[in-house]
């Protein structure tokens, strides 16, 4: 999960903070073809209510993009979610029978939790958060399940660039929370930063290590669990 923060400064001393704590179950959101809804759960388990904006986009995190771009329909789009209470959103399908039925395809849910003002305090420093997790759309005839093809990546050492190239053969998404290079010589490189491999397509990452020989890599499940995984590196 992605968060941005936003702020707008009251005042330049004695400032007091107030972060805003709506959050989102689960780390990711499967839409099922056969399905025509599904449901996104909210939880503000802060002292105050809050309001909270919510839409998808379609990759670029700075845009809203039109509503023609986006095959679902978020409702509400805007919501005001009391003390310790919930919301549930819902995302209907609209034109998902012109996604790719042989992939998943990938959407971004986004919401912004819009934090109080209290006028009360005149030196307040107010944030608002916004938080920013995937939406799979996924055919429900897909070959297998997504674990079924964790341990089938291949990964390639590309010399001449000094990188390692991730081929993933599979239907659907792979996400990486950590990848582990290791060599002959018992170096090893941790590699965290943000890896996802489209379905039947390739990424790459830069390595320092020289001639890495094996990989270790933990990849994300549907459940926001890991699976950790070796392999040998061609």
């Amino acid at each position: 999960m992605k968060k941005y923060l936003f702020a707008s400064v009251m005042g330049l001393l004695g400032i007091e903070s107030c972060f805003a704590g709506v959050t989102i179950t689960g780390t990711r959101i499967i839409f099922p073809s056969d399905q025509k809804q599904v449901v996104v759960q909210l939880n503000n388990p802060d002292s105050h209510a809050a309001l909270v904006q919510a839409w998808l986009d379609d990759g670029n995190p700075k845009e809203i993009p039109a509503a023609d771009r986006i095959p679902f329909v978020l409702t509400p789009p805007l919501s005001r979610i009391e003390e310790n209470k919930g919301q549930m959103l819902r995302l209907i399908a609209k034109n998902t029978n012109q996604l790719a039925q042989d992939r998943e395809s990938l959407y971004w849910f986004n919401i912004l939790d819009v934090a109080p003002t209290d006028h009360a305090v005149p030196n307040k420093l107010n944030i608002s958060v916004r938080s920013r997790i995937k939406l799979f759309y996924r055919p429900i005839h897909l070959k297998g399940k997504p674990e079924n093809f964790f341990s089938k990546l291949s990964f390639k050492y590309i010399k001449d660039l000094n990188v390692i190239e991730v081929s993933n053969n599979s239907p659907y998404y792979m996400n990486f929370q950590k990848v582990v290079v290791s060599n002959n010589n018992q170096q090893q490189e941790v590699y965290t930063d943000p890896l996802m491999v489209a379905p039947f397509g390739h990424s790459t990452f830069k390595t320092k290590i020289t001639s890495p020989k094996t990989i270790n890599y933990l990849l994300i499940n549907d459940f926001g669990g890991i699976n950790s995984l070796n392999t040998t590196i061609n």
